[in-house]
């Protein structure tokens, strides 16, 4: 699969990074090489091979979650700076 360097350009501006334009030239090749390899994996026949149920443990097993308070976390409140009632209170991550 052809992958340009015009497409590594927009990949490096979604992820906010600079590229010079050998590593546009470096990494377009080796993403095509990639997709490549994806494509030919797609193409393997699976229709015969058994799936792997019963590999894993079974839900039943695993210890039901309780909520429950503990002297811990009533001293983390109470040593947090800035707080209201038993909330931390942070600086705010979004306007």
């Amino acid at each position: 699969m052809e992958f340009t360097e015009h497409d590594v350009e927009k990949l490096a501006g979604l992820a906010r990074i600079e590229l010079t334009e050998q590593q546009k030239r470096t990494f377009s090749k080796q993403i095509a090489s990639i997709l490549d390899y994806v494509r030919q994996v797609q193409e393997v026949d699976t229709s015969g091979a058994r799936t792997s149920e019963g590999n894993y443990r079974k839900i039943e097993s695993l210890r039901t979650d309780a909520v429950s308070q503990t002297k811990e976390q009533e001293e983390i409140v109470r040593q947090f700076p800035d707080r209201l009632g038993n909330l931390n209170k942070v600086r705010r991550v979004f306007d």
